[in-house]
This record gives C-alpha cells, structure tokens and sequence, in this order.
C-alpha cells in the first residue's frame, strides 16, 4: 500500500536529486559524522570509560560509513567493530568494572 502521488518522487528519481535533499543528506550526515568524532574524543579523554570503547567506536563508525563505497563486507566489519566498542562501554557502565 502506497501514497499513489508520492511514487513519481521515487521512481524518476526526482526526490533524491533535489537540491534541497541533496544539502539535507549533506548536513544530515556532516553533522553526525562529528558528533560521533565528538563523542569517541570525550570516551577516549575519560578516565571513567576505557579509552578501547572510545577507539572501537570510532573506528567502526569510520569503516562503517565508507565501506558500503568499497565493499559491503567491509560495512559488515564496521558494524561489528562499532558493536565491540558499545559492548565494551555499556559492560563497563553495567557492572562498573575498573581497567
């Protein structure tokens, strides 16, 4: 089931070509590629989260947004790395183990 005035937009690839979508798409993806630098800096600088977190999740999130460009095993990689990194931080703030 579907919106029959909205199948034009994504089928002539007219939405996705927009300029206004383009510059979301753009910003959307600047503004989170730092705030997970921004964050992974602060994890890292932590003295209260291993600073092994901090450099998975950035690393994964890194190789997960450029490997889809090159191969997609190598998104796969990022994912995993990146949910090594969250395991480690969320193990550490559920049972407060010291490094």
């Amino acid at each position: 089931m579907s919106y029959a005035p909205s199948i034009p937009l994504f089928r002539d690839k007219i939405l996705l070509e927009h300029p206004q979508f383009i510059l979301f798409r753009l910003l959307a993806s600047v503004s989170i590629f730092i705030g997970v630098v921004l964050f992974c800096i602060t994890l890292i600088k932590s003295h209260e989260f291993p600073k092994s977190a901090g450099i998975l999740i950035l690393c994964g999130a890194v190789i997960y947004a450029v490997g889809p460009t090159i191969n997609i095993y190598l998104a796969i990689i990022g994912v995993l790395i990146l949910s090594i990194g969250c395991f480690i931080l969320g193990y550490k703030m559920l049972f407060n183990v010291k490094e």
